[in-house]
């Protein structure tokens, strides 16, 4: 990643949304939009155990991706040369082979148990315009589609 700004506001969101539960299995979900008059960038952190849920009806699929705290950081949507650079690296991530469970198994390894009853991140909206990154809003608005 090129852009110091970006990971500033995954510094910033990783505050924000740290709690000791989300420490060891966090996934940072970040979706590029390239829109008429600016950029847009929207983030949430997901953790493993949910994030095949949550992709389960998406269309959209991973652009790229990137280290940030030893965590992963997976690129939705247009990948803008002006802030990444394209390494030609290639990664496979266990949480996104998803194993459905069957009724008399246990559960194990990346085993999907039940749907979670209402699942809505909260997403960090930013825009870039004139290499000038600024904060938006946040909420529960859609991610990815």
């Amino acid at each position: 990643m090129r852009d110091k700004g970006l990971k500033k506001i995954l510094e910033t969101i990783s505050v924000e949304k740290t709690t000791a539960n989300l420490a060891d299995n966090r996934v940072y979900v970040m979706k590029v939009n390239k829109l008429k008059k600016f950029n847009e960038f929207r983030f949430t952190i997901l953790t493993e155990d949910v994030f095949e849920w949550y992709l389960s009806d998406k269309k959209d699929t991973i652009v790229g991706f990137f280290e940030y705290k030893q965590r992963p950081v997976l690129v939705f949507g247009e990948m803008l040369n002006k802030f990444f650079i394209d390494s030609k690296d290639r990664k496979s991530f266990d949480f996104l082979n998803v194993i459905y469970k069957a009724p008399d198994k246990k559960p194990g390894l990346n085993v999907i148990e039940e749907p979670p009853s209402s699942f809505e991140p909260i997403i960090w909206i930013y825009h870039e315009k004139n290499n000038k990154i600024k904060f938006f809003e946040n909420g529960r608005v859609s991610l990815l589609q």
